[in-house]
């Protein structure tokens, strides 16, 4: 009995050592950048426009690349 408990006791100090390794070296990762460049817009769609022509378009989605151009 006493032998698990001191294996159950390394368990548990090894997985709190190693827990608290990953959370300091969390910080160290720089953060992702984004890869649009500058003067870009970029806007998800459900589908391709009908028209770029304002007075044709009735669908919002279109409307909406238009008023972002």
């Amino acid at each position: 009995m006493a032998l698990s408990s001191l294996t159950r006791s390394l368990t548990r100090r090894g997985f709190g050592i190693l827990t608290a390794a990953l959370l300091a070296t969390s910080g160290l990762v720089a953060p992702a950048s984004a890869q649009t460049p500058t003067g870009v817009l970029g806007v998800g769609q459900i589908a391709e426009p009908q028209a770029l022509d304002p007075h044709a378009v009735t669908a919002v989605n279109d409307f909406r690349i238009l008023m972002n151009l």
